[in-house]
């Protein structure tokens, strides 16, 4: 490739800055005009930067003097189908990701122009976790992320060169929100940063992602999914609580919606029939190592409490034994009395005749 002329403003790329957060603030640092003014002067089309498309990040990089590995590492390049993409360091659903309207968090943007020789519209960074839907919150500042107008579209340098008074107000009156501990451990996924080993590193992004807010809502009072940001944040945190301990904190959880009397459904699980219930989850990813563990404590849990029965299919698995089943259940399903059932697991050697005083006949 030719040599590329360097633009006469040289900026320096920030740490999870977007490619196309980057075209617009080096577009207003060499005076270039509105981003698609500057795209329009050099041939560069904005959704191939957005892209991260290696042809328009290795030209970009050229003229402005950056790593094109580092400038394309937030690229939001669709995979198969346009329902996944590949962001920062993980795969991502498509719609977890949102390009316009921007938001951004008023005291970083104001910071990142307080702290720079730069124009205000070169010098505020966008971060690439801002775009995440899921991200609600600044993690430093504890505040709400604000939205920007979404006539000035990706072009950030064009928005903060336009509203700066809008921006000052929006730090004056900035609503507090922290970060919860779930989002964070997501975002960070996404960024690539690294953190303390955690229960749910091995499973892939989405399903994990699914999982964390399918276990939120079973212990959620309403069950509809049409809820703002902020209470699904809520939801997904009480979820991640649970995943905190691993596939045993999540049985335990199954444990303790077991009904206290009489039998158990396949509620305790959630709505098998909602597409993003653990079951679904579970059985959609069967075959990757991650679920091996968590898929067969299911299994063996639907055995004991729900009687599945041997030579039924049950998580894509035919099941081989019975584990537990209650006295009462058997008595039914044989036709014999609930003392007979005793006096015959006495005398298999299955129940010692001390235990059997806990079923009374």
């Amino acid at each position: 490739m030719n040599r590329l002329v360097p633009f006469f403003a040289q900026l320096v790329l920030g740490e999870f800055e977007p490619p196309l957060g980057y075209a617009s603030r080096i577009a207003h640092a060499n005076s270039f005009g509105p981003l698609r003014l500057f795209c329009a002067m050099f041939g560069f089309e904005a959704r191939s930067i957005r892209r991260g498309d290696p042809e328009a990040i290795e030209r970009l990089a050229g003229h402005s003097g950056v790593d094109p590995r580092s400038l394309g590492r937030f690229g939001f390049a669709l995979a198969a189908k346009g329902r996944e993409a590949m962001y920062g360091a993980e795969m991502i659903k498509s719609s977890m990701h949102s390009k316009t309207p921007l938001r951004y968090c008023p005291h970083c943007v104001c910071a990142d122009i307080e702290n720079s020789m730069e124009r205000p519209s070169a010098a505020a960074c966008l971060r690439a976790h801002w775009s995440l839907n899921f991200v609600t919150a600044c993690e430093v500042h504890s505040v709400e992320l604000v939205a920007a107008e979404p006539t000035d579209g990706p072009d950030f340098g064009h928005y903060v060169e336009c509203h700066r008074n809008h921006i000052e107000a929006a730090r004056s009156s900035s609503r507090s929100l922290a970060a919860t501990e779930c989002d964070l451990y997501f975002a960070r996924r996404v960024l690539g940063v690294c953190q303390r080993p955690f229960s749910l590193d091995p499973y892939p992004f989405i399903p994990a992602f699914k999982m964390v807010e399918a276990l939120g809502f079973l212990g959620a009072q309403s069950q509809r999914r049409d809820i703002g940001a902020v209470d699904r944040a809520k939801v997904r945190q009480a979820g991640f609580e649970i995943a905190k301990a691993g596939v045993d904190g999540i049985m335990a959880h199954f444990d303790s919606r077991l009904p206290k009397n009489g039998p158990a459904n396949i509620d305790v699980y959630g709505r098998l029939a909602h597409p993003s219930s653990i079951m679904n989850i579970v059985l959609r990813n069967i075959d990757h190592p991650a679920f091996s563990e968590l898929s067969t404590r299911l299994r063996e849990h639907a055995v004991t409490h729900l009687g599945v029965s041997a030579g039924k299919e049950f998580l894509g698995r035919v099941v081989d034994t019975r584990s537990r089943i209650s006295v009462a259940k058997a008595a039914l399903e044989h036709r014999l009395s609930a003392a007979d059932v005793v006096a015959k697991l006495i005398e298999g050697g299955t129940l010692d005749s001390e235990a059997s005083k806990s079923h009374p006949a």
